[in-house]
This record gives structure tokens, C-alpha cells and sequence, in this order.
């Protein structure tokens, strides 16, 4: 059951004493204060206030790829630096309506949300929000609004995705994800009705003090991902599954992106990504990490232990989606799918497995994208476009 939050307890403050003549002079004293502070705030106008760590934007080919920024230090320093370096982006997100399943009931889950969130998440969030002029807790809202829909709003359209590996001595996955113009799109950044999620998506690079980098694709203002790259060379990537009804689920855990992210970021292999995946159920994951092991897990029965997949190609279509056996399209891509694969088995390439990934995925109104995974980076294929590749830049 989704956790709920706390009663506020009735306001009974102490009564106000009466006015005592001290008060004045200490009046005085407050105001004169603030004319000062009010003075070193005008002095200081249009200039950001320091703060440790670093931010930058990465240059990339014009009209090719997504935005990427690198920012590094402690979790509240490089929230600051990313929402300086898309204050725009993150304002239009939190400027976006929730919908409207999740905009009566969000309030909620604020608390018991927070409090299961990563160590060092709410301070970045909290960074985030300063350095783009907006509200953390409007921010908050945004990070977890997809949870929420997926619980009071189940037949809202799946984040469905389709994944296959290439055969070969490295690491290398590739995911398709073509969200639609829905709700799924709207959690994580989609802008005017009809457009595409990944058109306002970002690549955020960070180096946490202390920690390992990663490199992944997220929502501008998120502290989540759904695909990335660590620097130990693992790889992940994932997808939500709606084969269980949202009774069989679970909001007991951070929301999704966030845990993945974070998970990627402390797991030194795959076995340890998974691991620390919160245990949010109707979600499938994909790692692969340095040493070409590869693990396929599906978070849809409490307890489910994950599936190993041997080190070669392999495509897992997604659950839920329309019935081969009864939909003649699905049925033709099915085949069409298993065509690829026969060919495609002794043949190593992350290329042949971005070709597979899209040929599991039905048809979709709106485009979407195939990201392929490496432990030097990703490559990003929007529509027809030439592929946009991403690596580590610091």
C-alpha cells in the first residue's frame, strides 16, 4: 500500500505577551539591520553567490545530441551548478502542470517519499532548486509525480522499452524507448502536447566528491536517470513493466530514476547495481558491467531473484504490451524481430544491437529514441538522425 503522510497537529502557539517598551529600541535595532542587509543585497546584485565544486556546458555538434553539462563536488554543489546551467529547462519543467491525478494527492507523499530518498539526494534537489530561482518542493513534485500516476492512474500509457546486447568481449546494450506524446513523456520532460519526451531530456555528467562518475539521461532538474554509464564501465538501463496490477506493486522505495541513478553510481558490478535498485516493482532493468557479465532483472514479484543472460545477443521485448498471438502488427514485428536475431548471433557490433532493440518495439505515433551503451559512453539515435555520442568529458 502507498505510504501516506502524517496528520499535521492543530496550530497552539503560546500567546503573544503584551508590547514592552524594550521592544521599540529592539525594533529599531532590527530595522537598522536589515537597511544593511538590504544594502549588501543590492551590492551584490547580479552576481551568483560562490559555491564549491564545478559546473560546465559541453559543446557539442549544432542541432545533434542532447544538452550536457558536467558538474562535480558535494551532492548540494553540483545540484547548484546544474540548475544554473539549465535554469530555463528546469523552470519550463516545474512551470508544467502535474497531471491531474497527481496534483490532488501529491502533498502526501512529500514526507514519506523524502525520507526514503538516497542519502545526498534532497541536498542536490535542494541545490538544484537555488541555483534555478525555483521551489524545491515543486521540484519534488516533479521527481516523483510518475510513481504516483502509475499508482492512482494505471491505465495511463506504460513506459515500455525494448532491449538487446551484442555479442562480443565487451559490455554493450542498447535500448529502445519510444515514448508516445503521454504521461510518460510529461514525467519527465515533455513539452507542448504532441511532441516527444526526449526533445527536453539532458546528459548530466557528475563527479561526486568521494564517489564514482556517471554519465546519464535524465529529465533537466532531476537527480535521477534512465539510462547510463558509470566510470567502473557499467552499464544499465530501464524500462517500466505493467504486467502487475497496482496492487501487486509498491511505492515503498525512492522514486524509480532516482534509485537507478544512485545505484549505478555505488554499484561496482552489475550483481551490486541490482542490488541496490529500490524495490519498486513494475520496472525491468538491464546491466552490464566490465567484466561482460550481464543481468536481466524484472522488479514485478516481491522477492523475484534477477535473471542472468549469457554473454551474447539476447532481446527481451516488453511486457504488456499488444499480443502477438491476437495483434497481426505485433505479430510481424515479432517475426521480423527473430529474423534480425538469427542473423545477428555471431555477429558483434553495438550497431546490429541498436538495430534489434528498434525492431522490438512496435510502431509509435511519436518518435523516440534507441541509446546504446558502452562503457566509453552513450550514443543517442533520434528518428533518422546520425547518432549522437556522449562520453565522459572531465
Amino acid at each position: 500500500m502507498p505510504p501516506t503522510a502524517p496528520a499535521e497537529a492543530p496550530a497552539t502557539g503560546p500567546r503573544v505577551p503584551p508590547r514592552r517598551p524594550w521592544s521599540r529600541l529592539r525594533g529599531a535595532r532590527v530595522a537598522t539591520g536589515g537597511l544593511a542587509l538590504a544594502l549588501a543585497a543590492l551590492a551584490g546584485c547580479g552576481r551568483e553567490a560562490a559555491v564549491g565544486g564545478a559546473g560546465r556546458r559541453v559543446e557539442g555538434p549544432p542541432g545533434r545530441g542532447l544538452t550536457q553539462i558536467v558538474v562535480s563536488g558535494t551532492p548540494y554543489e553540483m545540484g547548484v551548478h546544474q540548475g544554473r546551467l539549465l535554469r530555463d529547462a528546469v523552470r519550463a519543467r516545474v512551470a508544467r502542470a502535474l497531471p491531474d491525478e497527481v496534483a490532488g494527492v501529491a502533498a502526501g507523499y512529500a514526507r514519506p517519499v523524502r525520507d526514503l530518498l538516497p542519502v545526498g539526494a534532497w541536498d542536490e534537489l535542494r541545490g538544484i532548486a537555488e541555483g534555478a530561482g525555483v521551489s524545491v518542493d515543486d521540484l519534488f513534485d516533479r521527481e516523483r509525480a510518475r510513481e504516483i500516476q502509475r499508482w492512482h492512474a494505471p491505465a495511463t500509457e506504460p513506459g515500455l522499452a525494448s532491449f538487446a546486447s551484442a555479442p562480443g568481449e565487451a559490455p554493450c546494450l542498447a535500448v529502445a524507448l519510444p515514448w508516445a506524446a503521454s504521461a510518460v513523456g510529461a514525467a519527465f520532460g515533455r513539452g507542448a502536447a504532441g511532441a516527444s519526451a526526449w526533445d527536453e531530456l539532458v546528459v548530466v555528467e557528475r563527479h561526486p566528491a568521494g564517489g564514482t562518475a556517471t554519465l546519464v539521461i535524465a529529465a533537466p532538474g532531476s537527480v535521477g536517470g534512465i539510462a547510463g554509464v558509470s566510470a567502473r564501465g557499467v552499464v544499465a538501463a530501464f524500462g517500466e513493466d505493467p504486467s502487475r496490477s497496482p496492487e501487486q506493486r509498491s511505492l515503498r522505495g525512492a522514486p524509480f530514476p532516482v534509485g537507478f541513478r544512485y545505484a549505478l553510481e555505488r554499484g561496482a558490478d552489475a550483481d551490486a547495481v541490482v542490488a541496490a535498485l529500490p524495490r519498486t516493482l513494475g520496472h525491468r532493468v538491464v546491466v552490464a558491467d566490465a567484466a561482460n557479465r550481464r543481468v536481466d532483472v524484472l522488479l514485478a514479484l516481491a522477492g523475484e531473484d534477477p535473471v542472468a543472460s549469457p554473454a551474447q545477443a539476447w532481446v527481451l521485448r516488453p511486457a504488456g504490451g499488444p499480443d502477438p498471438k491476437t495483434d497481426p502488427a505485433t505479430a510481424a514485428n515479432v517475426e521480423a524481430q527473430d529474423r534480425k536475431l538469427a542473423s545477428y548471433s555471431a555477429r558483434p557490433g553495438c550497431a546490429d544491437a541498436a538495430d534489434l532493440a528498434e525492431a522490438g518495439m512496435p510502431p509509435s505515433p511519436v518518435a523516440g529514441a534507441v541509446v546504446v551503451l558502452s562503457p566509453a559512453g552513450c550514443s543517442i539515435l533520434l528518428d533518422a538522425q546520425e547518432p549522437a555520442t556522449h562520453t565522459f568529458a572531465k
